[in-house]
C-alpha cells in the first residue's frame, strides 16, 4: 500500500512539474508575442526593429509635405548603418552624421566619407558645448555600446574594464545656426542614454518648428541617465509619439506612465502639422 501511494505521489509530482514547465513556456511565448506586437525588444535587424519600414515607407511619403531638399541629422551615427538606409530610401537626401568615438569614426569615414551627400562630424551632441569622456570596452574600443556614461558599459553590459577618450560636445542649435541649415526633416538620436540632453540642445530649432520628426531609442540606458519618456514629451510639446513596429507605427497618444518601459524600442515623434493621412495609413492597432 505504501509503495502504491509512493508511486501515486511521484506520478502527481511528475504531472505537476510538466504542467508548471508547460505554463512557463506558454508565458514565455506569450511574452515574445506581446513584445513583437508592441514593438518592444525588436532589435535584431532594421526590418524587425521597424526602422526599415519607417525609412522606406513612412518617411518618403511625409517628405511630400515638407519644404526643400530632405535633411537628416544623425546623432550617434556609429558606422553609418542608419545613414545608409536613409540614403538608399531617399537618394536626394543630405545627411549630417555625428560620431565622436575615434575608432568608430574612422570606419564611418571609410564607408561614407566619399559620399557628397554626407557631412561627417567627429563630435558628440548634447545640451551645452563642452568636452567629456566617451567610454567603451577596454578590450574592444569602437563598439556600438560606446557612451558618455561609464555605467552603460559597467552596469548594463557588465564590462570588466572600460577606456575613456576625451571628445568635444556640440549643441545642435549652434550647429544648425553655424551651417545655416533649413528645416530638419528628421533628427535621429541613438546616444546610449544621452538622447534627452541632445534634444535639450536643439530646443530653439524645435520651438520654431524647424524639426519635422525625431527618431530616438528608448531603453535600459535611460535608467542609467535617469530619463523618462515623460521628459521626451516635455521636450517635444507639439509632437505626436509613435512606437515603431515591423509593419508600421503604434500611436502612443497622450503621455501615460504605462509607456515607461525601459526595454529596447524605437520611438518616432512627428510634428503635429505633418500629413495626418500619411501617418494614419501607417498606424497599426494592438489588442493589448
Amino acid at each position: 500500500m505504501m509503495r502504491g501511494m509512493s508511486i501515486k505521489t511521484m506520478a502527481r509530482k511528475w504531472i505537476v512539474t510538466c504542467l508548471e514547465r508547460g505554463i512557463a513556456w506558454t508565458h514565455l511565448d506569450l511574452d515574445r508575442l506581446a513584445n513583437k506586437r508592441l514593438g518592444i525588444l525588436q532589435y535584431q535587424t532594421p526590418q524587425i526593429s521597424g526602422e526599415e519600414h519607417f525609412l522606406t515607407k513612412v518617411f518618403p511619403e511625409l517628405l511630400a509635405s515638407m519644404n526643400g531638399r530632405p535633411l537628416v541629422l544623425d546623432g550617434g551615427a556609429n558606422e553609418g548603418d542608419f545613414a545608409s538606409l536613409v540614403l538608399d530610401a531617399v537618394p536626394d537626401c543630405e545627411v549630417h552624421c555625428f560620431e565622436p568615438n575615434p575608432p568608430t569614426l574612422a570606419r564611418l569615414v571609410e564607408r561614407l566619407g566619399h559620399d557628397g551627400r554626407v557631412r561627417l562630424n567627429g563630435v558628440a551632441v548634447g545640451e551645452t558645448p563642452a568636452t567629456a569622456e566617451i567610454f567603451d570596452y577596454a578590450e574592444r574600443d569602437g563598439s556600438q555600446h560606446a557612451s558618455l556614461y561609464a555605467d552603460v558599459l559597467t552596469t548594463q553590459h557588465r564590462a570588466v574594464a572600460v577606456t575613456g577618450t576625451r571628445v568635444p560636445i556640440v549643441r545642435l542649435d549652434d550647429y544648425i545656426e553655424e551651417h545655416k541649415l533649413r528645416e530638419i526633416s528628421l533628427l535621429k538620436l541613438d546616444l546610449e542614454g544621452h538622447e534627452l540632453a541632445a534634444l535639450r540642445g536643439t530646443q530653439s530649432a524645435i520651438r520654431r518648428g524647424g524639426v519635422a520628426a525625431v527618431h530616438f531609442e528608448f531603453n535600459e540606458m535611460n535608467v542609467i541617465s535617469r530619463t523618462f519618456l515623460r521628459d521626451f514629451y516635455a521636450a517635444l510639446p507639439d509632437f505626436s509619439f509613435y512606437r515603431l513596429r515591423q509593419d508600421g507605427m503604434i500611436p502612443l497618444g497622450v503621455y501615460s506612465a504605462k509607456h515607461e518601459v525601459f526595454q529596447y524600442q524605437n520611438i518616432v515623434a512627428l510634428r503635429a502639422d505633418l500629413n495626418r493621412d500619411v501617418v494614419g495609413r501607417h498606424c497599426v492597432k494592438v489588442l493589448w
